[in-house]
């Protein structure tokens, strides 16, 4: 089987007009670096095959839902993942998420390839017992976790009735007990001249003017309230960090 540092796999759907761009994005340097493979995970309830993979995208038999399509799709993707590959680690993110993949790739260099859940972690009280779970736009595993999660008996209701990065959180926490905390990724703003972007930490208050520019962070949240200002950001992101111009 191939093998790479990391596979992504990254949530899509064509239901709002911004995630067709945010596909677009993914596509222009989700591939460019060889250790890292990455998929676009889409659900289509009117497949005949329980999985079909068509270059870079998966498409799971499954309602397009956030809940339980975005659960159900993650999961069977990574089965798919586990039977097809071999990897060190598996992210699964969304679309509105950026990445810087060579500072990711470092800080997978420093980390332990066993026992590894990582990620900007919450605790969700809509549950007894409260539930520790990872944001849904960056759960990272090693791929000990990766094989035995799908080995986790599922609960339906729990499927049906809460967000997916829960309910994986649940099922994580019976891998292994303990979780990493990644700092969070900032969200990106367009400024009001339109040429540039400000930072805004918004997981971390006390270091408010930390931004991407520091080592330790590797994810940028682009989710502006307009979405159409979402572009421009993805746009500046994307001549920075990869030369490469959406047009």
């Amino acid at each position: 089987m191939t093998k790479y540092k990391l596979i992504i796999l990254i949530i899509a759907s064509h239901t709002m007009s911004i995630y067709d761009y945010c596909i677009d994005v993914w596509k222009k340097y989700m591939n460019t670096n060889k250790d890292i493979k990455s998929f676009l995970i889409y659900c289509n309830p009117t497949q005949d095959e329980d999985i079909i993979i068509k270059d870079d995208e998966i498409f799971v038999k499954a309602i397009e839902s956030y809940v339980p399509g975005i659960f159900l799709k993650t999961m069977k993707s990574i089965e798919y993942i586990n039977k097809t590959y071999e990897y060190d680690f598996l992210l699964r993110t969304n679309m509105s998420t950026f990445f810087i993949f060579p500072k990711l790739l470092n800080y997978l260099d420093n980390i332990s390839q066993i026992n590894f859940i990582g990620g900007h972690s919450y605790i969700y009280i809509g549950y007894n017992p409260y539930i520790t779970f990872i944001q849904g736009d960056g759960i990272l595993i090693s791929s000990d976790i990766g094989k035995q999660m799908v080995t986790i008996e599922l609960d339906n209701n729990m499927i049906n009735t809460i967000p997916d990065d829960v309910y994986l959180g649940y099922i994580l926490g019976k891998c292994f007990p303990s979780f990493v905390h990644i700092p969070r990724s900032i969200h990106y703003e367009l400024l009001t001249d339109q040429k540039e972007v400000k930072e805004i930490n918004i997981g971390d208050p006390d270091k408010s003017n930390v931004g991407i520019f520091t080592d330790d962070i590797f994810r940028i949240r682009v989710k502006n309230v307009n979405r159409e200002l979402d572009k421009p950001c993805f746009n500046l992101l994307l001549k920075k960090y990869y030369d490469i111009d959406m047009v």
